[in-house]
């Protein structure tokens, strides 16, 4: 089946998806991030991102299992502690607001002047 070039990250030369070849990993990809001047990552980082901002939407792991085609649920558990469900309940479990989602970002200058007591 014939696809149009904006359904594909890495159509081939006549526009459809490549076969099965080493050559996308090992040449096409690292290229397209060098004429991006993007910086070098590993192609399987890509399946990591996918598979992390899946969960972190509330996506289940289930169907994360399914598309990454592994055979059970071990390798997807990784990215469980990424699901905004996964610390309901203990927000606010040492004291301050269990509901609040806000926390107070500091910078390790001002971390580094805090006394520990």
């Amino acid at each position: 089946m014939q696809s149009t070039n904006d359904e594909l990250v890495f159509p081939n030369e006549v526009g459809a998806m490549h076969g099965p070849s080493p050559r996308v990993v090992k040449f096409t990809f690292p290229e397209v991030l060098r004429k991006a001047e993007l910086p070098r990552i590993r192609f399987h980082d890509l399946r990591h991102t996918f598979a992390s901002h899946w969960v972190m939407r509330g996506a289940d792991l289930f169907r994360l299992q399914r598309i990454l085609g592994h055979a059970d649920q071990t390798m997807v558990q990784r990215y469980a502690h990424l699901a905004p469900e996964a610390f309901e309940g203990v927000r606010g479990i040492f004291g301050g607001q269990a509901d609040s989602e806000e926390g107070q970002v500091i910078t390790l200058e001002q971390a580094g002047k805090k006394t520990v007591h």
